[in-house]
C-alpha cells in the first residue's frame, strides 16, 4: 500500500494540514452508529465521507466519478493513486451498488474499517487523500456535512470547518420551491416521465410495484422525503404489529416504518446540502424498492388494504 505523505511545501502543507488531521480524528472516533460525515472542496464537490456502524467499524468513502461533472472527474492517475493508498475501486454504478443488491460494495471509492478503528490512520488516509489526489489546496477550502441516518443534522465545530449550505434561498416558500424543482428534475429524468408534477399539497406521486412513493421538499431543516403510505385500515397498533416494525427498522438504517392512524407508512429523508442528484436517485431507488417488497408481506400478516392493488411488477408507472 502507497503512502500519501503530507509532509512536503505543496498542497499537503503540514502547517495546514496537520492540525486538521488531529481535528478530524478526535471526531471520527465519536463517530456513532447511523452517524455520517461528508468532508467536500467547496469548489469541486469533491469528497471524502465517513460512516459510524457501531461494533462493525466505520466506512469510509472517497468520491468517484459516478457524482463528478465532467469538468471535475477523477483522471486516471488520480483513480489509480486512490487505488496505490489502499482505497478499494467502485463495484458498481449508482444503480447496481445498491445495500440491498452489492451490500458489501459501493459506487465510491471505499475501506472497511473493523472495530475498534484506527481514526488517526483513517484521518490521515482522507487528509492526504484530499490535498494530494483531490488536488483542495488546504483545509480553508473545505466544509462539510454531517447528520444521523434516521434524520436530523449533526453540529461538529471542533472541526473548524464552514457548514455546507442548501442553494440560496429567499423566504421559506422559495427555499421548498427550489428543492422541489430539483428533486422534480431528478425523477423525471430517472423515471423518463416528463410530464411529472406535484399534486396540490407539492407532493411528487410515482408508481412503483405495489406501492407509491411520494418526494416532498421540506424547509426546517431543508431536506428531501420520500414516504410510502403502504397499508391502509389497519385499525389495531398490536404488540405483534410493533415487533414487526422494530424489527423492519433494525434492518435498515435509512428507510423507517411506522402505524399512524390506522395506515402502516414508510419514511426515508435526505439533508438538503450538500446536494446529490445521484444520492436522491439512489435513495429513491432503494426506497420504492423496498416498500414494494415489503407491503403485501405486512398486509398479509396484519389485514387492512393496499393502496395500490394489482401489478405485482416492480416498475416505475405513472
Amino acid at each position: 500500500m502507497e503512502t500519501l505523505a503530507v509532509t512536503t511545501t505543496d498542497q499537503a502543507n503540514s502547517v495546514t494540514w496537520t492540525p486538521f488531521a488531529q481535528r478530524l480524528t478526535r471526531v471520527l472516533e465519536k463517530l456513532a452508529e447511523g452517524q455520517c460525515l461528508i468532508v467536500s472542496d467547496k469548489r469541486s464537490g469533491r469528497f471524502v465521507q465517513f460512516q459510524g456502524q457501531g461494533s462493525d467499524g466505520l466506512r469510509a468513502e472517497t468520491v468517484s466519478n459516478h457524482f463528478l461533472p465532467r469538468s471535475v472527474r477523477l483522471d486516471r492517475s488520480q483513480q489509480d493513486a486512490l487505488v496505490r493508498a489502499g482505497w478499494q475501486t467502485p463495484t458498481g454504478t449508482p444503480e447496481q451498488s445498491t445495500p440491498d443488491g452489492d451490500p458489501h460494495g459501493s459506487p465510491n471509492f471505499f475501506v472497511d474499517f473493523p472495530a475498534p478503528i484506527p481514526a488517526d490512520r483513517i484521518a490521515h488516509l482522507a487528509v492526504a487523500t484530499l490535498a494530494k489526489v483531490l488536488q483542495v489546496p488546504d483545509p480553508g477550502s473545505l466544509e462539510y456535512d454531517a447528520f444521523a441516518s434516521e434524520g436530523g443534522s449533526i453540529a461538529l465545530p471542533e472541526l473548524e470547518l464552514t457548514r455546507a449550505a442548501p442553494a440560496p434561498i429567499g423566504k421559506p416558500r422559495d427555499g421548498v420551491e427550489t428543492l422541489r424543482n430539483r428533486l422534480l428534475r431528478a425523477l423525471r429524468k430517472r423515471t423518463g416521465l416528463t410530464d411529472l408534477k406535484p399534486d396540490a399539497d407539492g407532493d411528487i406521486a410515482i408508481l412503483y410495484g405495489s406501492a407509491v412513493t411520494f418526494g416532498r421538499a421540506r424547509c426546517d431543516p431543508p431536506g428531501i422525503e420520500f414516504f410510502s403510505p403502504l397499508v391502509c385500515h389497519v385499525p389495531r397498533a398490536t404488540l405483534k404489529l410493533f415487533r414487526r416494525l422494530n424489527a423492519l427498522n433494525s434492518s435498515t438504517t435509512m428507510t423507517r416504518f411506522f402505524w399512524a392512524d390506522g395506515t402502516l407508512f414508510a419514511r426515508a429523508e435526505l439533508p438538503a446540502a450538500p446536494w446529490s442528484e445521484a444520492l436522491v436517485v439512489r435513495t429513491f431507488e432503494q426506497f420504492s424498492r423496498l416498500a414494494d417488497d415489503t407491503a403485501e408481506n405486512l398486509q398479509a400478516e396484519f389485514g387492512g388494504e393496499l393502496m395500490v392493488r394489482g401489478s405485482r411488477a416492480s416498475s416505475v408507472l405513472h
